[in-house]
This record gives C-alpha cells, sequence and structure tokens, in this order.
C-alpha cells in the first residue's frame, strides 16, 4: 500500500555557512483489530539547503512515500515526525482496508 506523508515546510533549519541544515524522523507502525502490531519503521531523512532558497523551501510542504507491506483487512496505521533539531513531533492516526 502506498503512502504519502505531508510534512509542515516549517522545520527548524541551523545555518552551516552558507548552507542552512535539519532534518526530520518518520516513524510508522501499523497495528490490526486483533491487536497486533508491526514493528516501528524509522526514517532519518537530512535537509540541506542553500541559504537563499529557505523561503521557495517554506512555500510548499516536504513528502515523503513509502510502501508499506499490510495484511488483507482493516489495519490502523500510526505516523509521527520528529523535527531533529526541535524536537517538535506531530502524530497522525488513519484506518485503512487492503484487500
Amino acid at each position: 500500500v502506498p503512502i504519502e506523508i505531508s510534512i509542515p515546510a516549517t522545520l527548524t533549519l541551523l545555518p552551516d555557512g552558507s548552507m542552512l541544515g535539519g532534518g526530520f524522523t518518520v516513524y510508522v507502525a501499523v497495528g490490526n483489530t486483533q491487536g497486533a502490531l508491526s514493528t516501528t519503521f524509522r526514517q532519518p531523512n537530512a535537509v540541506r539547503i542553500p541559504a537563499a532558497e529557505e523561503k521557495e523551501f517554506r512555500a510548499t510542504p516536504l513528502v515523503f512515500t513509502a510502501t508499506l507491506t499490510i495484511r488483507p483487512g482493516e489495519n490502523l496505521l500510526s505516523v509521527g515526525v520528529v523535527d531533529q533539531v526541535s524536537k517538535t513531533a506531530g502524530f497522525a492516526r488513519k484506518t485503512i482496508v487492503a484487500k
């Protein structure tokens, strides 16, 4: 099942010479109606952009895509995203049905 996670472009970026740097980590877990839970997928992502491009960077959300292998039936998808610099976190849950 393909998933797409939209992350606000409010990510904290720190100056590093003429560049800005930061990052975010995405956490994904899937559970089913019987209470079984997958292992948690963790994907750190570095962000490094020229300081002059910050305005463009902030104009659109970041998009993280992945493909999940899940069992047929109703599943509960849990997603967390953590800003690696500020440690600000966001969480979401969604029920998905796989055939």
